[in-house]
């Protein structure tokens, strides 16, 4: 019988990083693996810079950079622990967004919407800060 590796145990964020709040959805994502993205201004700065915090396997530790982690890899491992950890899929009341593949002649926009007040996803926050033109 083989020996279970210890669990892969990400620590949550603090609620606030370099003065960006962590809100529950970010904080989730961080916890998953999965990178998120933030908006700091500099010291004397004005326009908010897109910052991008994520857990580093190796380091066993979170960390933070302006260069987006394209090198970011989640173990395998940890993926097969978050399956299994979210395998037993009960329905919890008020949970905000149900996915279904769309039927015969249905629409996949009818099937997408926000949860909780979460809002709008890292990445179109991310197209909004690079136009800021758009509303």
């Amino acid at each position: 019988m083989s020996q279970q590796p210890n669990p892969i145990v990400i620590p949550p964020l603090p609620d606030t990083v370099c003065g960006a709040k962590i809100d529950r959805l970010r904080q989730q994502k961080s916890q998953e693996g999965q990178f998120i993205s933030i908006s700091i201004c500099e010291p004397g700065g004005v326009v908010p810079l897109t910052h991008w915090i994520w857990y580093d396997f190796d380091k066993r530790q979170p960390v933070i950079s302006r260069a987006y982690p394209s090198d970011h890899k989640i173990p395998e491992a940890f993926l097969q622990q978050l399956a299994a950890k979210q395998s037993p899929v009960s329905p919890s009341p008020g949970a905000g967004i149900r996915f279904s593949s769309p039927s015969l002649g249905g629409s996949i926009h009818e099937e997408q919407g926000f949860a909780h007040g979460g809002g709008v996803s890292d990445d179109f926050k991310h197209f909004l800060e690079m136009h800021p033109g758009m509303s």
